[in-house]
């Protein structure tokens, strides 16, 4: 996995992570899945399953946006 992070550039790095971002907190969040955890579990609980998502949401979007980049074939050799 770090060695396609590592293929990444600047611009595929910032999409990787923003796309990431909206997906787990933004998506979920608006879902209510964070009032849930807070309700019936705890903050720490919360923060643990988002970094967990985020971290899986982060290495499958890495993967996608670097084969997307390459169909598209958006960088240039």
């Amino acid at each position: 996995m770090m060695d396609k992070l590592k293929g990444l550039d600047t611009v595929q790095y910032l999409v990787v992570v923003l796309l990431s971002y909206l997906l787990t907190f933004g998506l979920l969040g608006s879902l209510g899945v964070r009032e849930y955890l807070i309700t019936n579990y705890s903050r720490m609980v919360d923060f643990v399953v988002f970094l967990l998502i985020y971290l899986i949401a982060f290495a499958a979007l890495a993967y996608f946006v670097d084969w997307l980049w390459s169909v598209l074939n958006i960088r240039k050799k």
